[in-house]
């Protein structure tokens, strides 16, 4: 009888040991059967994976807008978001993450859209899918504006006054007045603005699904050097490896990272004092438009509008007069936007080295570096302050003689691409560092454990809100690393061959 039981218990423990969720999962569920293509090992870094990142966080903002959507109350726009950040259980984590989600998107999409351009991955057969981006990014930047605009504080007033200002120098200023933000009234004016918000995020995930869908068509943009630097640049899809459970698991790990630093950096801030955080990056609404001390506050833009705004200030003769704003907007604006747009059709050849395709290289390095980064910097420091003509061409035409220099010399001392394969790592160098990545591994759900313990011990407490956003953000990152750590050890690399 003893025996009979030992011999179950140790048949137990052996189905245990061989049991295989990823595979019970994937025979209950079929996931391995979805039209995804999974990636090479090579393609394991977050160099391949910006698109992820910025579609992690637009998960983080549609969860987190529902959640705020429940609380707030267009007519009452200004109280009502005092009223999350003070009363809502952990609303001011809620309210800071949500603008810092937007903040983490935006800046992911710019890294996501450069990144494409230096390998080439607006061309053949990618160009549809590059134009449905660079609209998805339009429409994301439309929506942080109008988001950000339902706060009701001073900054959200005044940058919707700036926005009006701009449209009524513009061809039927009055209709677009009136269709973006109401008829008047300030409730009409949030209820149009909340509207308008909604609008385009659902707007964004709709581009966004197309925008997957193309991307799973064409597969993720290999490594320019395997196909000797020249368009198409296509994985083969009957021998690419299968995307369940390995591109799940560092999707998943990926996810969980984002979401982490986007709870981590707003709980952090909150822990500063007040009014050390400039006003510009504050995770908290400013004061009431109403309030004394909106009087000494500049109507600053979001950050992400700080180059355009700026371009407004130059004092050209062709952005003088009434429309003179607009036109600014336009060439500031609308004219980069509409390039980018363009770009797959302005550069129909085959190259895909970024120094194969010098004019629009000089060009995207003249966007980041003068356009959006100088622009931007010197938007904040003189928010609102007219700047001479002569001001505007030292600005701008030293930096842009810079890059022409630069990339001139650049472009002289180059030998040419340099085609080559993927380094595959060998047997050995697998074995060691799955070796390390268990130890880690181990390390890392001990300090999970620590973070939960600590987030047990303060989460009834609500005046430790921030530090309990800080311990949640933390052990998302961390439970995001187990993850990868997991799928590295489970399913590791195919090796190369030993020197």
């Amino acid at each position: 009888m003893e025996v009979n039981i030992r011999k179950k218990v140790g048949q137990a423990i052996d189905k245990a040991k061989s049991f295989d969720f990823w595979a019970w999962l994937d025979e209950r569920a079929k996931l391995s059967e979805l039209p995804l293509v999974g990636t090479p090992d090579y393609m394991f870094k977050l160099g391949y994976w910006t698109g992820g990142m910025t579609a992690a966080a637009f998960f983080w903002q549609v969860i987190s807008g529902l959640l705020l959507l429940m609380y707030y109350e267009p007519g009452n726009a200004y109280s009502s978001t005092e009223y999350i950040v003070n009363n809502v259980a952990f609303g001011k984590i809620l309210l800071a993450s949500h603008l810092y989600g937007a903040y983490a998107m935006i800046f992911l999409a710019f890294v996501h859209l450069f990144r494409n351009y230096f390998v080439g991955a607006y061309k053949k057969p990618r160009e549809l899918q590059w134009v449905l981006g660079v609209i998805m990014g339009a429409a994301v930047l439309g929506t942080a504006f109008f988001g950000y605009s339902l706060v009701g504080d001073t900054l959200s007033v005044d940058g919707a006054d700036v926005a009006k200002g701009l449209l009524q120098g513009a061809p039927l200023g009055s209709l677009l007045l009136n269709i973006f933000f109401g008829p008047g009234g300030e409730t009409a004016q949030f209820t149009r603005v909340l509207a308008w918000h909604i609008t385009l995020a659902a707007l964004v995930a709709l581009l966004f699904a197309l925008h997957l869908g193309l991307a799973e068509q064409n597969g993720v943009m290999p490594s320019p050097k395997l196909f000797n630097y020249k368009s198409p640049a296509e994985l083969d899809r009957k021998e690419a490896p299968k995307w369940w459970p390995n591109n799940f698991l560092y999707t998943a790990a990926i996810l969980f990272w984002v979401w982490g630093f986007i709870l981590i950096i707003p709980s952090i801030l909150l822990m500063l004092p007040q009014g050390s955080i400039p006003i510009l990056l504050s995770p908290l609404p400013g004061p009431s438009p109403t309030s004394a001390a909106a009087a000494s506050i500049p109507p600053y833009p979001l950050w992400f509008f700080l180059n355009v705004y700026k371009i407004v200030d130059f004092q050209l003769p062709l952005f003088q007069g009434g429309s003179g704003p607009f036109i600014a907007v336009t060439v500031g604006g609308i004219i980069p936007l509409l390039y980018l747009l363009l770009l797959p059709f302005l550069d129909r050849s085959d190259k895909l080295h970024p120094l194969d395709r010098m004019v629009h290289t000089v060009i995207i390095i003249w966007l980041i570096t003068v356009w959006l980064i100088i622009y931007a910097i010197w938007g904040a420091l003189t928010p609102g302050l007219p700047i001479p003509p002569i001001r505007v061409a030292e600005v701008t035409l030293i930096p842009t003689a810079i890059i022409l220099a630069g990339m001139a010399f650049v472009y002289a001392t180059w030998k040419g691409p340099k085609p080559g394969n993927m380094k595959q790592p060998t047997l050995r160098e697998i074995a060691v560092k799955r070796a390390y990545a268990t130890l880690v591994l181990a390390f890392l759900v001990a300090v999970e454990v620590i973070i939960t313990a600590a987030l047990w011990k303060v989460l009834p407490d609500g005046s430790f809100e921030p530090m309990i956003g800080v311990l949640v953000g933390a052990g998302l990152v961390v439970f995001g690393e187990i993850i990868a750590l997991y799928r590295y050890i489970a399913y590791p690399p195919k090796p190369g061959r030993s020197k």
